[in-house]
C-alpha cells in the first residue's frame, strides 16, 4: 500500500489508465498557511494549516465518470480511492470525456525554491512585522475615539500539479494574504463596530497605516447617527463594500440553464455603459485553470447587456459555449467548477470623480460601512449599514441602521453612477456605486 503514496503524478496516471479508463487526470495540491490573530488586549497568536492531497478524475469505456480523492501520506485512503475508481469505471453511464488540454499555456511555473513551509515563513516575515504595526497605529491622537477589537491575518502558498492522459503536465505556485480588521468607535453615548477586509498577493500591498485609517473613519462616521425613513433614496455605496457585493454576484455570470437562456436573449444587466470583465489577477498569475485550460480576459457584460459567461469544460460542452479557463478548485477535495477569480466592473466614459458622485446625493446616503445578509432561500438578501446623509456634498447628519433589500439583478440595474474601479479584494474590483434603491430603518 505504501507504494501508492510514493507514486509520482504521471505514474499514478498510468495506474488509473490501466484500470480500463479512456481518459483521466491527476490533480495534486500542497498548501501551507500561517494564521496570526490579535485583539485589543491580547498579544499575537499564531497557528499553521497544512494540506496535501490528490484528486483523480477518470472516464470509462461505458460512459461512466468518477472522481476520487485521498491524502498523500495515507495509504489506506489511496487504496480505497483506486478501488472505487476501478469499480465505477466498469459501470455504464452517459458521459463522454471532455477534450482535455494537451499542453500548458505559458506562465505560472515554479516560483518558490524548496518546501512551501519555508516559503511561507520567509514570505510572511515582512507581513508579520507589518501586522504588528496595526495595534500601535490605533494609538494615534486623531484616532482616540476608535480602538482595535481584533485583527486576523492568513498568509499562505500553494503548489498545484495537473497531469492528464492527453499529455498535459504542469505545475503552478501562488502566494497570497487575507486580512480582517475589527474596530469599535465610541462617542456621545453611542458605540459602533466596524469591519474591513483586504487581500493581496505581495507584502508591499499591506500598509498598516492606510488600513487602520480606513477602518477608523468608516466606523466612526455614523457615530451619533439617527435612523432613516422608508422610501426610495439615492445611495452611494463605498468602494470596499461595493467590491464585496460584486463578488457575491458571481453566480449570475457562470454558465447554467438559467444564465444561458439569459445570454441567448441578451438580457439587460444594468445601464447602457455598464461593462464587466473577468480578468486574471496579475500578468504573471498561473496561466491555466483547474482543468489546464488557458486563462484570459473574458467580457461578460458590454453595453449593459449579458454577452458572455464563465465556463468549465463540462458546462462549455453542455451549453456549446467557449471554454473560458474558469474552472476553480478551492481544495483538492473539490472537483473543478466554473466561477470568477477577479471581476472588474466599470461604467467606461461615464465614470465620475468621487467628489462628483457624492455631489449627486441631493439628498442621499453615503454608505460607509455595512454587511450583506443573504436570504435563507433564493438569491438576494439585504444590505445593512450606516453612513452619512449628504445634500449636495454638504454633511447633514450621521445615519445608522439603514436596510437596503436587494435582488442581484435589481442591484445591477439600479446603478446610475460610479467612479473609477479600485482593488480591495483579490476577487472583485469596482468603484463606489450610485444606486437608487428602497431603503428602510433597521
Amino acid at each position: 500500500m505504501d507504494e501508492l503514496t510514493r507514486l509520482t503524478a504521471p505514474d499514478l496516471l498510468d495506474r488509473v489508465m490501466s484500470l480500463d479508463a479512456v481518459a483521466a487526470e491527476i490533480y495534486s495540491k500542497e498548501g501551507f498557511s500561517l494564521r496570526i490573530a490579535a485583539t485589543g488586549e491580547h498579544a499575537l497568536a499564531e497557528s499553521v494549516v497544512e494540506e496535501s492531497g490528490v484528486a483523480v478524475r477518470a472516464w470509462g469505456r461505458r460512459g461512466s465518470e468518477v472522481f476520487g480523492t485521498f491524502i498523500r501520506d495515507e495509504p489506506v485512503g489511496a487504496v480505497s480511492a483506486l478501488r472505487r475508481i476501478r469499480e465505477c469505471l466498469s459501470e455504464p453511464g452517459s458521459c463522454d470525456p471532455p477534450a482535455l488540454p494537451a499542453s500548458p499555456p505559458a506562465g505560472g511555473g515554479p516560483r518558490f525554491p524548496g518546501p512551501l513551509r519555508e516559503t511561507v515563513l520567509r514570505e510572511t516575515r515582512e507581513l508579520s512585522g507589518r501586522f504588528q504595526e496595526i495595534r500601535p497605529a490605533f494609538s494615534s491622537p486623531i484616532r482616540e475615539a476608535v480602538r482595535m477589537e481584533g485583527a486576523w491575518l492568513e498568509a499562505g502558498a500553494s503548489r498545484d500539479r495537473l497531469v492528464n492522459s492527453n499529455g498535459f503536465d504542469a505545475e503552478r505556485e501562488e502566494f497570497g494574504w487575507n486580512l480582517s480588521l475589527a474596530a469599535r468607535a465610541a462617542g456621545s453615548g453611542d458605540t459602533r463596530e466596524g469591519y474591513l477586509g483586504r487581500s493581496g498577493s505581495r507584502a508591499e500591498e499591506f500598509d498598516p497605516g492606510t488600513l487602520v485609517s480606513e477602518v477608523c473613519w468608516r466606523t466612526a462616521a455614523p457615530l451619533g447617527g439617527e435612523g432613516v425613513g422608508c422610501g426610495r433614496a439615492a445611495v452611494v455605496v463605498d468602494t470596499a463594500l461595493a467590491s464585496d457585493l460584486l463578488r457575491s454576484l458571481g453566480g449570475l455570470f457562470t454558465a447554467s440553464e438559467e444564465t444561458v437562456e439569459a445570454l441567448r436573449r441578451g438580457d439587460r444587466m444594468g445601464p447602457d455603459d455598464l461593462r464587466l470583465d473577468e480578468i486574471p489577477l496579475e500578468p504573471d498569475a498561473p496561466g491555466w485553470d483547474g482543468e489546464g485550460v488557458a486563462r484570459g480576459r473574458v467580457r461578460i457584460v458590454d453595453g449593459g447587456r449579458l454577452v458572455g459567461l464563465l465556463t468549465d469544460l463540462h458546462s462549455s460542452r453542455r451549453f456549446d459555449l467557449p471554454a473560458t479557463g474558469s474552472a476553480r478548485r478551492p481544495s483538492f477535495r473539490d472537483g473543478p467548477l466554473a466561477g470568477p477569480s477577479r471581476l472588474v466592473m466599470s461604467l467606461g466614459e461615464s465614470e465620475e470623480s468621487h467628489e462628483e458622485l457624492l455631489g449627486r446625493l441631493a439628498p442621499g446616503l453615503f454608505l460607509t460601512t455595512g454587511r450583506l445578509l443573504r436570504a435563507e432561500t433564493g438569491p438576494g438578501g439585504a444590505l445593512v449599514g450606516a453612513g452619512i446623509w449628504l445634500d449636495g456634498g454638504r454633511v447633514v447628519r450621521a445615519v445608522r441602521g439603514a436596510v437596503i433589500p436587494f435582488r442581484p439583478l435589481g442591484l445591477l440595474r439600479s446603478i446610475c453612477g460610479s467612479d473609477s474601479p479600485q482593488a480591495w479584494t483579490r476577487g472583485s474590483e469596482c468603484g463606489c456605486l450610485l444606486i437608487n434603491p428602497d431603503i428602510s430603518p433597521a
